[in-house]
């Protein structure tokens, strides 16, 4: 028995090395303007010196030297009890690069991807975004300031969630009443935690919750409230079961205004005229009572619905983007494009197949 065990230990001991192909984890800060420059750290797993750096979009410039700088050991608090049991997250290093993204970059996301001598890693994404971006600089839990927020002026914070129980806290003035939306981008950018989003109002005597909302389908989230001119708001963000780690970047993006959320028909063909339903937040202005009026506090915005004549062009093809003018400003709506063909079946064709049928 002690031969065998001995010959086990000098196989598994001399057996070579299988080469370990580099593996992407994130980009931060995660979000990048159109027509800016940024530096960002680009972090993953089994980096090494050889590595070279492809970026897959025309319109995105990626360069570094790509040499990886130290292991980011997860910092405390840890787990302890039940959760301490669970396998420990992998430790990234990083490398810093310049990302450059052109003026005609479409919004969206944007892949790039690394190799080295032992393989090719699968493809990680940058977020492309027409709105200012702010980095999270924040001190504990003091929660960071963002400019006043208008129908005219949205913007985006690119943050992370470092470590356990940490809970990232934005503050911002509403200029004037209307809805507010914000969105996160966590699980689309390949950050794998599920975000919980509040809103909060602030007072002089404290704060009021106006909503919340968890994703708890892991696809991303977005939230609408109706804000009061000149108030101040602070949205807070963190996983739902507190966990954090170097790897959950996000990026949030806060924006005043109308928002539409579905169309009935979802399609346009080419030149057709006909009445849409708009459904939405913000999308009508609601009769209220003096009483109401002087009551009123934030709330969740209601869901609304609007009847409107479309005409899309003749030779729209793809997307049709129709502006659609609200008390709460103007907001571009998306109308697939598709053939007449695509979009229905003649009355003959029906015929003929449900005489096929009997």
């Amino acid at each position: 028995m002690l031969v065998v065990a001995v010959t086990l230990a000098c196989w598994t001991y001399c057996r070579p090395l299988s080469a370990q192909a580099p593996a992407l984890g994130y980009a931060f800060p995660p979000a990048v303007q159109i027509g800016e420059t940024a530096v960002v750290q680009l972090g993953g797993y089994d980096f090494t010196s050889d590595m070279q750096f492809f970026s897959h979009h025309p319109g995105v410039k990626l360069e570094t030297e790509g040499r990886p700088g130290e292991f980011f050991v997860p910092p405390p608090p840890y787990w302890f009890g039940e959760k301490s049991r669970d396998a420990a997250f992998p430790i990234p290093r990083e490398v810093e690069a310049q990302v450059t993204l052109a003026t005609d970059v479409t919004p969206g996301l944007a892949r790039w991807q690394v190799a080295n001598a032992n393989g090719v890693s699968a493809a990680a994404v940058l977020l492309a975004t027409a709105e200012p971006v702010f980095v999270e600089r924040r001190w504990r839990d003091d929660p960071q300031t963002l400019p006043t927020l208008s129908v005219k002026k949205s913007f985006g914070v690119s943050g992370r969630i470092g470590k356990i129980a940490e809970v990232d806290r934005y503050r911002c003035t509403v200029e004037q009443d209307g809805p507010v939306t914000a969105e996160l981008f966590a699980r689309r950018l390949g950050a794998e935690f599920n975000g919980l989003l509040e809103v909060h109002e602030l007072a002089s005597d404290g704060s009021t919750l106006v909503m919340d909302r968890a994703d708890t389908l892991g696809s991303d989230l977005q939230l609408t409230w109706t804000a009061r001119g000149g108030r101040a708001y602070e949205v807070r963000l963190h996983d739902i079961d507190y966990r954090g780690n170097r790897a959950y970047v996000y990026h949030l993006k806060l924006s005043a205004g109308p928002r539409v959320v579905a169309t009935l028909p979802a399609t346009l063909s080419p030149g057709e005229t006909r009445e849409v339903q708009l459904i939405g937040y913000g999308l009508s202005a609601a009769a209220k009572s003096g009483k109401e009026r002087e009551t009123e506090v934030a709330a969740p915005a209601p869901l609304q619905q609007v009847q409107r004549r479309v005409e899309a062009p003749a030779n729209a093809q793809d997307t049709w983007i129709y502006r659609l003018a609200t008390p709460h400003g103007d907001t571009d709506v998306s109308f697939p494009i598709v053939a007449v063909a695509e979009q229905t079946v003649t009355s003959s064709q029906a015929g003929a197949g449900s005489d096929a049928v009997h």
